[in-house]
């Protein structure tokens, strides 16, 4: 398994083969990085929503540590398509504010995950406007979400914590799950 690393003081013309050599923005990572990698994220605020689309762990270095600041105006602040499996640690999932002349806008979903199997483990999900996780599963076999000690909560009032919509088997496992006020519903 490759690993790679992005840190606030990297620069996305680096190598990303150690700390010293760090990229510095994770979707470029994600871009660079081959199917199976690991992407060590190191302390410090990343701003810009992210895609991903091939089978990969996201680390950060904790959620009090790490923090990905989603771009205002986008729906997600990190987004998977289809068919991967997809691993995110260690980090915290902040949606990005627009302050907009008729009214605010802000990231409507933490994590969206369209047939995709998602182990989210030490993660804290920051103010998404409609979602914490939407994780919709797949037609043709089956899929899971897996929760570990993750934390969500929103000040401006959301619908539903973490939503599964499932075309085939989905299954969920939650070992830690704490929900702040304001959601609607927890799952």
């Amino acid at each position: 398994m490759a690993q790679y690393f992005v840190a606030t003081t990297g620069s996305d013309q680096n190598g990303g083969s150690s700390p010293s050599d760090a990229w510095a923005s994770i979707q470029h990572a994600v871009d660079q990085a081959s199917p199976g990698s690991r992407i060590s994220i190191e302390a410090g605020q990343y701003h810009g929503s992210v895609l991903i689309d091939r089978d990969i762990v996201l680390v950060g270095k904790g959620p009090l540590e790490t923090e990905i600041i989603g771009s205002p105006g986008n729906k997600f602040i990190v987004g998977i398509t289809r068919y991967r499996s997809v691993g995110i640690e260690g980090l915290a999932l902040k949606a990005g504010v627009l302050r907009l002349p008729n009214g605010t806008e802000w990231n409507r979903v933490a994590i969206q995950a369209v047939s995709v199997n998602l182990s989210v483990r030490q993660v804290s999900i920051i103010d998404p406007q409609n979602y914490g996780i939407l994780h919709g599963g797949r037609r043709d076999g089956s899929n899971f979400l897996q929760l570990d000690d993750v934390f969500m909560r929103t000040q401006n009032g959301a619908d539903i914590a973490v939503k599964v919509r499932s075309r085939g088997h989905a299954e969920l496992t939650v070992n830690k799950l704490s929900v702040g006020p304001r959601f609607d519903h927890a799952i």
